[in-house]
């Protein structure tokens, strides 16, 4: 009885909660209508963006806001974006989906404006665009048939879907924040028992490598082999490390690196015999292969590494636009849902599982050759063909809630990412950009398609670009750099997501009960 009453009282509660946004269905007039709806032939549809409300310019900056902090907290803004969109903006589940996807897509290449552009302490970029040879292909896979079910799937079942990635993901940030926290008071009290020690001691090497300095800034190195020639590496670079100076400690830093590194290579050096670490050394296609690899490791965008990448989704688009649908007209004149349609369609996720497989056999030989030739990789951590399968199918159900719920797919490759050694800040920024190409794609088939009208694309694409790169910007420069706070922001989206996880129950459960159909009837896809 008391469970029951319980019950009862919640199921009230959200009534209360979601009638303020319940809408009538027909009208007589714009009166009979909900918020930002209009009265169009005696039934209430949402207005156009233009022209614009205070509100609606209000509740964008809100996205805004909120996309920045999901970006600097390294998960996706998808799942409450599209929720506010339902609940506060009013829009009707389908039509929610393609604007926040536009939404997210500029959030997304916003931040990867930032991200491009960092660099971990031994200067690498920190996204890992080799690993990302094999997510794309999978994560667009995943995308096309995200949308396929998003056409076919009824609107309850993406509620459901929504409720429960939020749940996940307010789970997940909660623990990464905890953790988070603790860590900042931990650096915080080290912090202040060291502010006075301003020198960075360098470890001494253990004498399986002997290096030693000279005034034009090189440290020679000894190898192992008595009969091998010595490599020789600058270590000044491009900045001034003269005892004294104010980069004295950068160049301590840099010098400790590189000698960190070739000290691990001349360990697998040890473990050849010698006559084949004496052909390593000598070969010289070997030594152009190790600057080559070296070369794309270090490059902030490798374009000759990732060029595959686009021009997959290039195809894409050209076989979208040769297939048609129902709003676009094929560039061909192919007739919408016969034959050639699906076997067009089919073409598509064929294409992408080839360029996958195509991928994998790149990334293999790749890993291959920096083994016959000593290389060894500057991030520490190599993919082997299990773990190649494993991010491929797992990149292909992350596409596909971006296709049926503009959810992020970037928790779910993250999440595999770190368990397959990557550091956290690498798997985040790493999925991420493998996500703008799931973003892109599911976004452009909108607009061909006909579900997003480009006055929205007009206005909620280009401020959220530009709002997210510029406060994501100021916030990371102030709350992450200057005062080390990343948990505060962390802790604001636990409570957006908790919100978010309150409404999505009071705004479908009412509307469940006075239009069943409309929420349980699946769809079509012709």
């Amino acid at each position: 009885m008391i469970k029951t009453l319980k019950l009862q009282r919640i199921f009230v509660l959200l009534i209360l909660i979601a009638s303020p946004i319940l809408a009538s269905t027909t009208c007589n007039k714009n009166e009979d209508c909900s918020f930002l709806h209009n009265c169009e032939s005696g039934i209430c549809v949402h207005k156009e963006i233009f022209p614009i409300s205070v509100a609606e310019i209000l509740m964008t900056f809100i996205f805004v806001i909120l996309l920045t902090m999901t970006n600097i907290g390294g998960i996706g803004g998808g799942s409450p974006t599209l929720a506010i969109l339902i609940i506060l903006w009013g829009f009707d589940v389908k039509l929610a989906v393609p604007i926040s996807i536009t939404m997210v897509l500029g959030a997304i290449v916003a931040n990867f404006i930032i991200n491009v552009r960092m660099r971990d302490p031994a200067k690498l970029p920190l996204i890992r665009f080799d690993v990302d040879l094999v997510i794309v292909p999978s994560i667009i896979e995943g995308t096309l048939i995200g949308l396929i079910l998003n056409k076919i799937a009824p609107n309850i079942v993406i509620l459901v879907v929504l409720v429960v990635l939020l749940s996940y993901v307010l789970k997940k940030i909660l623990v990464r924040a905890w953790n988070l926290r603790k860590t900042e008071k931990q650096q915080q009290l080290e912090a202040m028992k060291n502010i006075n020690e301003d020198q960075i001691k360098v470890p001494q090497t253990d004498g399986a490598l002997k290096s030693e300095e000279n005034q034009s800034g090189q440290v020679q190195i000894e190898l192992p082999f008595p009969n091998l020639p010595s490599p020789t590496y600058n270590t000044h670079q491009n900045f001034d490390a003269k005892p004294g100076s104010q980069n004295e400690s950068k160049y301590s830093s840099s010098n400790t690196n590189q000698i960190e590194k070739k000290e691990k290579e001349i360990e697998k050096f040890e473990k050849l015999p010698q006559s084949e670490a004496q052909a390593i050394i000598d070969d010289p296609q070997a030594a152009r292969d190790r600057d080559h690899f070296d070369k794309l490791e270090k490059a902030m965008f490798p374009i000759r590494l990732i060029w595959p990448l686009g021009l997959l989704w290039i195809i894409i688009l050209v076989l979208n636009m040769v297939k048609g649908s129902g709003r676009l007209q094929s560039i061909v004149g192919l007739s919408y849902c016969e034959t050639e349609f699906w076997l067009i369609e089919a073409s598509q996720h064929i294409t992408c599982l080839i360029f996958f497989f195509i991928m994998k056999f790149r990334v293999q030989w790749m890993q291959k050759r920096k083994k016959e030739i000593g290389y060894l990789s500057n991030f520490g951590f190599e993919l082997d063909s299990k773990s190649i399968n494993k991010i491929g199918f797992f990149s292909i159900f992350g596409g596909a809630l971006v296709g049926l719920c503009s959810t992020s797919s970037g928790n779910v490759v993250t999440t595999l990412l770190l368990s397959l050694g990557i550091t956290p800040e690498r798997s985040a920024k790493t999925a991420s950009f493998a996500e703008m190409f799931s973003v892109a794609t599911s976004f452009i088939l909108n607009v061909m398609s006909g579900a997003i009208t480009p006055y929205k694309v007009a206005w909620f694409l280009p401020i959220v670009l530009c709002g997210v790169f510029s406060l994501g910007t100021l916030l990371n420069r102030i709350i992450v750099v200057k005062y080390k706070r990343l948990s505060w922001i962390l802790w604001s989206i636990c409570a957006a997501c908790a919100l978010v996880i309150i409404l999505v129950p009071a705004y479908s459960i009412p509307h469940l009960i006075s239009d069943p159909d409309a929420y349980l009837s699946p769809k079509s896809v012709c």
